[in-house]
């Protein structure tokens, strides 16, 4: 019943374009063509296999593995980009 509902159709649509624009990076007429902001690395920690944290910050980084020195088995720092 909601299908027929033109505020619905129109609310579906909307959202199927906006995902299109932002996969194919399209941008509308009106829209800036200012630079996208740059994005940050993050570092994913591991603890025995156990994701405890990601941090955008190395020093975070740091801090957590000098936690986890003495007790963990295994600590793994994965860089996301």
């Amino acid at each position: 019943k909601k299908l027929k509902e033109a505020s619905v159709i129109k609310a579906i649509a909307t959202g199927h374009v906006v995902g299109l624009q932002q996969m194919i990076n399209l941008r509308l007429m009106n829209e800036s063509l200012a630079p996208r902001p740059k994005l940050v690395k993050v570092y994913r920690l591991l603890v025995d296999g156990v994701q405890v944290g990601a941090y955008g910050e190395r020093e975070n980084v740091i801090a957590q593995v000098n936690q986890f020195l003495d007790s963990a088995k295994k600590i793994e720092v994965e860089r996301v980009e």
